[in-house]
């Protein structure tokens, strides 16, 4: 029960901090890794077709 519970923790931090670090690349006028992207379910090529 424990190591579930460790391992949901986890991912639930890993994604606050994609989030943190996809929102600060947008906030300074760059591109978010692809990696926080995909962590976040955002589909990279996508995203970048916004119009920002």
């Amino acid at each position: 029960m424990t190591s579930r519970f460790v391992r949901n923790l986890k991912s639930a931090f890993g994604t606050l901090a994609a989030a943190a670090r996809a929102a600060g690349s947008v906030e300074n006028g760059l591109q978010p890794r692809r990696r926080d992207l995909d962590a976040l379910g955002i589909d990279p090529g996508t995203f970048r077709s916004i119009d920002r």
